[in-house]
């Protein structure tokens, strides 16, 4: 009897001793995943960090994305200049920030399993993270967001010659680009079909980049209001907007087909916009905003007035929300902005986003900005288009962990 109960005795505490080993063990996986969670959300932000550092330096000081990021280690609990932690931060890749953090964690049960001669166990985690610039307008010099359903024909089609197209092209739809000697200094992507190489095809399609809409324009609109406090706000609500009306209202010199702007200020009509010769005085800068249709003919150099988000990007110098009458809708070949102009130059962005942006017999004439619309149409022969960055303004950057 007594020997059955010192051998239970002894199972019993063999029993409690294999139980408080797997408690310890138990214990010390949790500390490790706990400390494995720790250091990895610690080298996830850390390396962020150092990417937002590369971009945005510090106002007064060189970048420094190595200090950036054990800042942010530090503030995570893990020092450097603790001797059981180490921060290592490297550029594998130029652009790229590398972050290795590593922790010795005191084990409960290690000092008996001689996990090291310290008790100690060993917990490495490591993130690398990338700045990314985000271009202006997303870098497109034309954007055509009508679908490949869209009757009427292509959605985007240069059929011009000899024209310059420096900034990205990008189809919803259909991409046709058959005129002789045209130059394309940008990527060219589509939804639907595409007769140019080298062009990619995308899943998705890309958003608005203007994200704008007409009633910031109109009375009592953001844009509208401001530009009526400077007393450059032209509300011509009920008129169409042409030479004479521009000569007749004193916001233009000249007359006949030739008129020159001497108001800046934005010109917004629930009417049309036909214009013919016009330019602008030396200073004078113009956005000409209307619902119905744009049109504008002859020769002239004009600049956007209202910006679209910084005081140095193009700014938006036509914009037509024209839907047409017959199809209740955006319309596919309806010109919500049809321009045919000579020996001028253009500085802003022609916004479209329901009806069709069609240029045509145009002789050394430019763009400085991009053209957004539903439909897209280049006919005419040496017309170049230069999308424009906003060098001079803070940049717009994303930083993401690529690793």
């Amino acid at each position: 009897m007594r020997r059955e109960d010192a051998a239970v005795a002894i199972t019993v505490a063999v029993s409690l001793l294999v139980l408080m080993a797997f408690v310890s063990i138990a214990l010390d996986l949790s500390a490790g995943y706990e400390s494995r969670r720790q250091t990895l959300n610690a080298a996830d932000a850390a390396a962020l960090a150092a990417a937002w550092e590369d971009c945005n330096p510090k106002v007064g000081g060189a970048s420094d994305p190595a200090a950036a990021a054990r800042e942010i280690a530090v503030l995570n609990g893990f020092d450097d200049a603790d001797p059981d932690i180490s921060v290592v931060v490297d550029e594998p890749v130029a652009g790229e920030f590398r972050v290795r953090i590593s922790a010795e964690v005191d084990a409960a049960f290690g000092a008996a399993a001689a996990i090291d001669g310290d008790g100690q166990f060993s917990v490495v985690s490591q993130a690398t993270a990338a700045c990314i610039a985000n271009p202006f307008l997303g870098g497109y010099a034309l954007l055509a967001f009508g679908p490949e359903t869209c009757g009427g024909g292509v959605e985007l089609d240069l059929s011009g010659s000899s024209q310059i197209i420096n900034g990205g092209l990008h189809s919803n739809g259909d991409i046709r680009i058959t005129g002789a000697s045209t130059t394309i200094n940008g990527e060219v992507t589509y939804i639907g079909d595409s007769n140019y190489t080298p062009s990619t095809q995308l899943d998705q399609e890309p958003p608005d980049p203007m994200e704008i809409e007409m009633e910031e324009f109109q009375p009592g609109g953001g844009r509208a209001s401001a530009a009526a406090d400077e007393g450059e706000y032209i509300n011509a609500i009920g008129n169409d907007i042409t030479n004479t009306y521009l000569t007749a209202n004193g916001y233009g010199t000249g007359s006949g087909g030739n008129v020159t702007i001497a108001q800046s200020g934005i010109y917004w009509t629930d009417g049309d916009i036909s214009l013919n010769n016009v330019t602008a005085n030396p200073g004078v800068t113009v956005t000409f905003a209307a619902h119905g249709q744009i049109s504008v003919s002859g020769s002239g150099d004009l600049t956007a007035y209202e910006k679209i988000e910084v005081e140095t990007d193009p700014g938006i110098l036509m914009y037509s929300t024209y839907l047409h009458p017959d199809e209740g809708g955006p319309t596919c070949i309806g010109n919500a902005i049809q321009w045919s102009v000579s020996s001028g130059t253009w500085t802003g962005v022609i916004y479209a986003p329901h009806g069709q942006a069609k240029q045509s017999s145009a002789s050394s004439a430019s763009l400085n900005g991009s053209i957004f619309a539903y439909t897209i149409d280049l006919s005419g022969s040496d017309f170049s288009i230069s999308w424009q960055d906003n060098p001079d303004a803070i940049p717009n950057y994303e930083v993401e962990l690529v690793s």
